[in-house]
């Protein structure tokens, strides 16, 4: 059996010296950024945003009752309301065409991005890899280096995304046929809610278990496959047979690799909870000094001026609250690199020339 303490020292004491032995600001700021254009940088903040309070009010307010609505009076003559028709009726087409052409372009855009993204992912995890094993926030050489080996992962990324959400489509489509064959939107008064249930309960389980397969094997590449087309010179359909064979001989250690992941991922979260709260709360008392500042500053400013004032004040505080925001990203850093040398050194533990860090 693999000694995980081991392990988990030595990735803790690694993860400490490329951060803190010594501490370079510069060095920090670019790990951040290669961590999280890698999709591996677990955030040191969880600022999720919370529309439910708005909707909650919209609600609310949608239950009040209705104003009685003014009534349209339309000349009963044919001739007199065929062209207002005939215009209300070519207004709405038009709303449809521009509607239509401008969610078009809307995902068009929304997808151009996502696989823009998901190719610089690819190229990053080989940079933040490579960073990570040698301790060097470069990120030039690293990214044209890997780049057979990037464009191989994000053609794998691609078609994968593109099967998975293909299959997603089609349970729910199965999911919504089955239902409307059974009648359950057929029926005047509530549908049937075991009819439903019995229908949602086995394409949810098929779901699941979809997820859970998409989980598995993204794990596999990132922790392992991408370890091995690193050190290979692979791509990733000859990586990751070898990855799975490998793992196969060591069933028992892979399974508790995971179960010892979650553990730490969880603990991980909570320690960043902590310092993020302490962060935020550490930055209250400054930024209330600034804000009495630049209030202080526009009481005295002449009225006239005001604009300017704003406007000045919004390219000096828009930059500054952008780099704030940034290094309590950073707060995640550490642990990023922690989870990268855990694999690496889980994965050498297995079969000693996946060890990177001997070859560094």
């Amino acid at each position: 059996m693999v000694k995980f303490s081991q392990i988990i020292e030595g990735s803790i004491e690694w993860a400490v010296t490329v951060c803190f032995r010594p501490f370079e600001a510069k060095k920090w700021l670019i790990f951040i950024f290669v961590a999280f254009m890698a999709g591996s940088l677990t955030g040191g903040l969880n600022l999720n945003y919370q529309p439910d309070r708005y909707d909650g009010e919209k609600k609310e307010q949608s239950y009040e009752s209705p104003q009685p609505k003014t009534p349209i009076v339309i000349n009963k003559d044919k001739q007199d309301t065929e062209p207002v028709r005939e215009f209300i009726e070519y207004i709405k087409k038009a709303n449809k065409l521009v509607l239509a052409f401008f969610v078009i372009l809307v995902l068009s855009v929304l997808i151009g991005v996502i696989v823009l993204f998901m190719w610089l992912s690819s190229r990053f995890m080989f940079v933040f890899l490579e960073g990570v094993i040698k301790n060097d926030a470069s990120v030039k050489e690293p990214f044209k280096k890997n780049k057979q080996s990037g464009n191989s992962l994000f053609k794998f990324y691609l078609i994968f995304s593109g099967a998975m959400l293909l299959l997603i489509a089609l349970i729910l489509s199965l999911t919504i046929a089955i239902l409307m064959k059974a009648g359950a939107f057929n029926q005047k008064g509530p549908p049937d809610a075991g009819l439903i249930l019995f229908t949602i309960i086995p394409c949810a389980v098929v779901f699941l278990c979809l997820v859970f397969f998409a989980a598995i094997l993204g794990l596999v590449i990132r922790d392992f496959v991408l370890i091995i087309m690193h050190k290979d010179g692979l791509a990733l359909m000859q990586a990751l047979p070898k990855a799975l064979s490998i793992l196969a001989r060591y069933k028992k250690d892979f399974i508790a690799y995971i179960f010892v992941l979650m553990g730490l991922g969880i603990l991980s979260w909570m320690i960043q909870g902590v310092l993020g709260m302490v962060a935020v709360f550490s930055l209250l008392f400054p930024s209330g000094i600034i804000g009495g500042i630049c209030y202080l500053f526009y009481l005295v400013v002449p009225a006239p001026f005001h604009t300017a004032y704003f406007i000045i004040l919004g390219v000096i505080l828009v930059p500054l609250v952008l780099f704030v925001f940034y290094c309590l990203m950073g707060l995640g850093l550490p642990f990023s690199i922690f989870f990268r040398s855990l694999s690496i050194k889980f994965f050498g533990s297995l079969e000693k020339r996946y060890n990177l860090f001997l070859y560094s």
